[in-house]
Parts: structure tokens; sequence; C-alpha cells
């Protein structure tokens, strides 16, 4: 009897704790629960060394698979793709899943711009340190404008290349009327003019 109520009260304590750790660090709990979730899929989380900065990435599926590489938004993380990552496994492909220079577990150095373009540059040193020649390369948000450089900068680095909600980049296509852009950048009144 006296061990059951040992057991309870240890019991007791622990789930306090727990709720307590809870309450101050939500967000450790739920990092934690989704690092365990992408280890339990099959990913396996490592790091490699770009432009001479640390920068964590899971890789998961077939190894001999067409490599996919996908690129989180701003403020995102790798394991942002945990939804869509195992249809692409499932489908044969090889997942790289990078967190980019100061985000996610990666390096946050204070000497890095993180720029659209600098952060493109760690993608393509991403690919370097990996040995990556050519890849389907997707981007959510601003990784999107991130892989959209990668791509107009390195097309032969990229078979594919996926926008998911992307951010994009300044380019006025040929032939424009100028109908759906402002008359001044100053001005945002009566923008439509045709």
């Amino acid at each position: 009897m006296k061990a059951i109520k040992r057991v309870v009260a240890v019991v007791v304590v622990l789930a306090v704790a727990a709720g307590v750790g809870f309450w101050e660090r939500p967000v450790s709990y739920f990092n934690g629960a989704m690092y365990l979730k992408q280890c339990l899929a099959g990913a396996k989380s490592r790091s490699v060394t770009v432009a001479g900065h640390r920068v964590h990435y899971y890789a998961e599926g077939p190894t001999a698979g067409p490599p996919v590489v996908l690129v989180h938004g701003l403020g995102g993380r790798s394991e942002d793709w945990h939804n869509l990552a195992p249809y692409l496994v499932k489908a044969g492909f090889r997942v790289y899943l990078p967190d980019l220079p100061g985000y996610g577990r990666s390096e946050q150095p204070a000497d890095f711009s993180y720029s659209v373009p600098d952060e493109a540059a760690a993608v393509v040193g991403f690919l370097d340190a990996l040995g990556l020649k050519q890849v389907d390369l997707g981007g959510w948000s601003m990784g999107g404008a991130i892989v959209q450089h990668v791509a107009a900068r390195h097309p032969e680095r990229v078979q594919k290349l996926m926008l998911f909600d992307a951010a994009g980049l300044y380019v006025v296509p040929p032939g424009m009327c100028g109908c759906l852009r402002p008359p001044r950048r100053q001005t945002w009144t009566n923008w439509m003019c045709c």
C-alpha cells in the first residue's frame, strides 16, 4: 500500500512539474514535440558548415531518390514542412529541410545580413556542402523569394521551382501598360488607370 502511495505521489509531482514547465515555457514543449515527431517520421537531424556558419537541416527519404530542398519563410524553420515532407518521401524523393542561417537550430551569426540575396547565397552554399548539383527547389513566403533568387542566378541548379504563397521579386513584365501600378511610388490613390 505504501509503495502505491509513493508511486502516485511521484506521478503527481511529475505532472505538476510538467504543468509548471509548460506554463513557463510552452514554446520549448512545442519545439520538443516537433523534434520528436520529425525523428519518429524518420528524419535525420544533421548540420553542415556554409560560409563558416553552422546550418542545421533534416534529411529524409531514400538516399537514391531525386533531391528536393524546401526553404522556410521569415521567422520559420525546417519543421514548418512537417506536413508536406512525408508525401514527398512516400513519392520516392530525398527531402532536405534546412534551417536558414539565423533561424531554427542553425547558427545565428552577428556578421550575417539576413537579406534575401544573402540567404539565397546560403542556400546555394547548402547545395554545395551536400554535393547536390541539381534539385527540385521549393520555398514558402520569404523562402519563395529566396528560391526565386537562386533560380534566377543559378538556373542550372534548379530542375523544378515550387512556390508556396511566396513573396515575389519586383520585375515588370514586358508589355505591361502600367495599369496596375501607381503612377508614382509616393501616391497610392487612383492607381487603377485602365
